[in-house]
């Protein structure tokens, strides 16, 4: 079953990495090194979130960060 967390302003990130907005699910992009994203859009100034670290904020918290930015493989 799919779990949502309140991330970031109004959106929310699940367990398997979807991001959403009230109820609609948002479209996300995949960078060349296979990292997926999406854009929020605030006066004019876009920022990136990367998917896989927002989970990991909500999900497993701020300790483990330093260990998810580095991809496997």
């Amino acid at each position: 079953m799919e779990e949502w967390k309140i991330s970031i302003k109004d959106y929310e990130v699940s367990n398997k990495g979807n991001v959403r907005l009230k109820d609609k699910i948002i479209k996300c992009s995949i960078l060349n090194c296979g990292y997926k994203y999406f854009q929020l859009v605030e006066n004019y100034k876009r920022t990136n979130y990367l998917v896989h670290i927002l989970v990991a904020k909500c999900f497993i918290g701020e300790m483990i960060l330093l260990r998810i930015h580095k991809k496997n493989g």
